[in-house]
């Protein structure tokens, strides 16, 4: 553990120094460089892997985890939720790499909880869908939802019902206004997977909210708990954003 506080100190110590050297104007190839895309390492995680998320938050789909040590490409980099290392330092900067976003708290690059290169934008994922699949995950292990699959949604953004008297009635209204993805498999992350009435789900049909990355939280059973899209659950039907009068949590 001694180790481990020692290596973030040093790399913390190491971002603030360069910072300094930054804002008081000296070198000016070095500022040049920090703003810049580039290659950069990860540091400062005491050996474990750094999380690559589908936004710029902890509640948001792992997309893949990058090795202690390695070294990606960061095109650049966006404000995004804080998040606090384990020796108090705090950062609401996030690198995008991988094909997502990952914390700059854990990466050789220069500064402290400030944009060291090119602003890119916001993440993607809208903010009513983080809150509602960070609400889904608080909720595994509930008994609550069996045979509600469609009342867990709708609590999920914030809804005391769904307004739909099932899980298919959803997906039909869905899919007549246009929004539905019938039988695309790639569902991102907050939106709705739906599957056609089958004996498994009394006829109802069946509906989950997607985690990014094949993963879903599904309400509807004994237990709420993660699942994969192969969950037998009947036929899968196809995905879409939920409603868009759904203002969320």
């Amino acid at each position: 553990m001694a180790g481990m506080g020692s290596m973030r100190g040093r790399r913390f110590f190491a971002k603030v120094a360069v910072t300094g050297l930054l804002l008081s104007g000296l070198g000016i190839v070095a500022a040049s460089q920090a703003m810049a895309s580039g290659t950069y390492q990860v540091v400062g995680t005491g050996g474990a892997s750094l999380n690559v998320r589908s936004c710029a938050n902890t509640s948001c789909g792992v997309i893949k985890t990058l090795a202690a040590g390695s070294w990606h490409f960061i095109a650049c980099q966006v404000e995004g939720q804080y998040v606090t290392a384990p020796n108090g330092v705090r950062s609401h900067i996030w690198d995008q790499t991988e094909g997502g976003y990952a914390t700059d708290l854990f990466w050789n690059t220069p500064g402290v909880d400030t944009f060291s290169m090119s602003a890119c934008g916001q993440p993607p994922a809208q903010t009513r869908e983080q809150k509602a699949v960070g609400w889904a995950r608080s909720m595994i292990g509930n008994t609550g939802y069996y045979f509600l699959c469609d009342r867990f949604v709708a609590n999920a953004f914030g809804r005391t019902y769904s307004g739909y008297a099932s899980a298919w009635a959803h997906a039909q209204n869905l899919t007549s206004r246009g929004l539905m993805h019938q039988g695309d498999t790639n569902v991102p992350f907050g939106a709705l997977a739906f599957f056609r009435p089958a004996w498994v789900n009394g006829y109802y049909g069946h509906v989950m909210l997607s985690e990014g990355s094949g993963r879903f939280v599904s309400g509807g059973v004994s237990t709420v708990r993660e699942v994969g899209l192969s969950s037998s659950f009947g036929s899968y039907y196809g995905w879409a954003w939920a409603d868009p009068e759904w203002a969320g949590r």
